[in-house]
């Protein structure tokens, strides 16, 4: 069973439900482990979002491939800055890392799912 549009969709979709946990967090002011435990299932499902896009990407020979590879660094370098970070007690970070995350999906993620789906037409 190969990596398919399907993949990515169900990757992204556990990313927007986790982003939502994480707005319902701060409003509670619940910033400290459910924060850090929200930031680990995000960067698992965005590794995996990554993974899925990238064989998409090279698959279907879409030159944005090596732009999707140093966007997906940054995104792990930001990340584990915004861990390191929270883990010495910088709670007030986490609005900042919210407000991160949440532009990051809705500006990166969301577009790099439609680029492909404009690419492989897949609607």
């Amino acid at each position: 069973m190969g990596v398919t549009i399907d993949t990515i969709k169900e990757n992204k979709e556990k990313i927007a439900n986790l982003i939502e946990t994480f707005s319902k967090a701060i409003q509670k002011k619940n910033c400290g482990a459910e924060v850090l435990e929200l930031l680990h299932g995000i960067s698992f499902y965005s590794e995996q979002f990554f993974i899925a896009a990238g064989l998409l990407l090279e698959k279907y020979e879409i030159l944005s491939f090596e732009k999707h590879e140093i966007r997906h660094m940054e995104f792990v370098k930001d990340l584990m800055q915004f861990q390191e970070r929270l883990e010495k007690g910088e709670s007030m970070l986490a609005f900042d890392l919210y407000d991160y995350v949440k532009n990051w999906f809705e500006d990166y993620l969301q577009g790099t799912e439609n680029e492909i789906l404009d690419q492989v037409g897949e609607n």
